[in-house]
């Protein structure tokens, strides 16, 4: 959907990320979410088909370095793991640690 992202929830986006504010967008609108940037959390399940490389992660820990910009209206969370590897999940497919 990269082109087809209103600009409106690209610059909202990217205002999350500089502020290190946890929202999800709703119709343009943030509203709170339970994770932050900078949480370590680890990989509970996962809602689609995924590459395999993103299936090696299911039970791995990382930790959460941006908000992303998924369907035109929500927020994914880039998780960076530690073999430097980073990719985006949805909320409900992580849980937090320590």
């Amino acid at each position: 959907m990269r082109g087809n992202t209103p600009r409106h929830l690209i610059l909202s986006c990217q205002q999350l990320n500089k502020t290190q504010h946890p929202g999800k967008l709703l119709d343009g609108q943030v509203s709170e979410v339970a994770m932050e940037i900078g949480q370590k959390v680890r990989v509970r399940r996962l809602r689609d088909r995924v590459p395999q490389d993103v299936v090696k992660k299911l039970g791995a820990t990382g930790v959460i370095s941006q908000y992303k910009v998924v369907d035109g209206k929500g927020i994914g969370l880039l998780v960076q793991f530690e073999d430097k590897y980073s990719t985006w999940f949805f909320e409900d497919e992580l849980e937090t640690i320590g």
